[in-house]
């Protein structure tokens, strides 16, 4: 077996200034130059290989043949402009979220989940600035693409993994898909597909990385990614950059053709701050595709309108922007999609899987 290549440092300068706050200035007892401890269990909001879950289980995990590695969207607004880990209550946001999106792979995976130093709300871009090429970014992103590294080196052990997050999460694993690390044969062999969602997957990251956009419901080591937003939207998030490739988690189409609300097996609401379920309703909105071509082109419109649930918003994305629920509105079908891309692997791969894992 060929080892895997280094992981490429990321090494800041020692001073940086933003809008004249020093990040040397910070509450966190773990410097920002410093590399996060991924041996250390605090540093997980979930890894059963260390014994860390918040997730009731759902399944032994003995019986589970794949694992997933999720990271969570944006949560803090640390003003130092990086979320402070160590901080309860930040982590407790973190957990929250973590059990209302993640919580969408427990039936048929392990899942691995680590606390990472992301950019945080409190920084204002440039109209005109990457967020993905921010300095500030670059630090979570480093913490994440870490965190894999030291997954896949000590607790993987020949599993098939897929990779999946929300937001700012899916723009850190975006650095990670395109990463020398993640191309590694020993890496790629294991890799079932990415659920990067919340976040616009460009033509060039997909040729970067060496992967390509999710076309169907079973294909493998593929990006499946989207954006939501109402029909009647006047605007787009910033998340959304169009021409944007996107899959329809109703029908798993590319094209315009809609999915019907019979289609929708269940959207599932919690309360993203406390991970604490709030409801689930079957059949309750629709799912297509935009495909003409003016601003909205990738876009994944719903005929549902927040107004009309009072459990519902769409602030504070903008009127018909449905960034916080990508994953609540189309909750039972990504976790029956999961599942039958984890069997279509084991078919397709399974001579690569160690004896000892087994799918139920």
């Amino acid at each position: 077996m060929q080892p895997l290549p280094p992981l490429h440092k990321f090494a800041p300068p020692p001073y940086l200034y933003f809008s004249n706050i020093s990040i040397m200035n910070r509450k966190n007892t773990i410097s920002i130059d410093q590399d996060i401890e991924y041996a250390v269990s605090d540093n997980w909001i979930e890894n059963p290989a260390l014994n860390v879950k918040c997730l009731n289980p759902q399944a032994s995990d003995e019986f589970k043949f794949a694992d997933v590695f999720y990271v969570y969207p944006t949560v803090s607004d640390n003003d130092s402009f990086n979320m402070d880990i160590e901080n309860k209550d930040e982590r407790a946001l973190a957990m929250g979220v973590f059990k209302s999106q993640a919580s969408v792979f427990a039936p048929s995976a392990q899942i691995y989940a680590p606390y990472y130093r992301q950019m945080t709300k409190a920084l204002e871009l440039n109209d005109d600035e990457d967020p993905l090429q921010n300095l500030y970014f670059k630090y979570g992103e480093r913490d994440v693409i870490n965190a894999f590294k030291h997954y896949m080196e000590n607790y993987n052990e020949g599993r098939p993994f897929i990779i999946a997050g929300h937001s700012q999460g899916t723009m850190t694993l975006i650095g990670l898909i395109k990463d020398d690390y993640f191309k590694h044969p020993n890496v790629r062999n294991l890799f079932v597909s990415a659920y990067l969602i919340g976040y616009t997957i460009t033509d060039n990251d997909l040729k970067i990385a060496k992967l390509g956009a999710a076309k169907g419901e079973t294909d493998l080591k593929s990006i499946i990614s989207y954006n939501t937003q109402w029909t009647k939207a006047d605007q787009h998030g910033d998340m959304l950059i169009p021409p944007a490739n996107c899959i329809n988690p109703l029908n798993w189409r590319t094209d315009n053709i809609e999915a019907p609300k019979e289609m929708n097996l269940g959207s599932r609401f919690y309360d993203d701050e406390t991970g604490e379920f709030k409801v689930e309703i079957k059949h309750l909105c629709n799912a297509k595709i935009v495909t003409k071509r003016d601003e909205f082109e990738g876009a994944l419109s719903t005929n549902l309108n927040v107004d009309d649930y009072s459990f519902l918003t769409d602030e504070p994305f903008g009127h018909g922007i449905y960034h916080r629920y990508d994953y609540a509105l189309w909750y039972r079908n990504l976790q029956e999609n999961a599942r039958k891309r984890i069997i279509a692997f084991e078919k397709a791969f399974g001579h690569l899987i160690p004896t000892h894992i087994h799918f139920r």
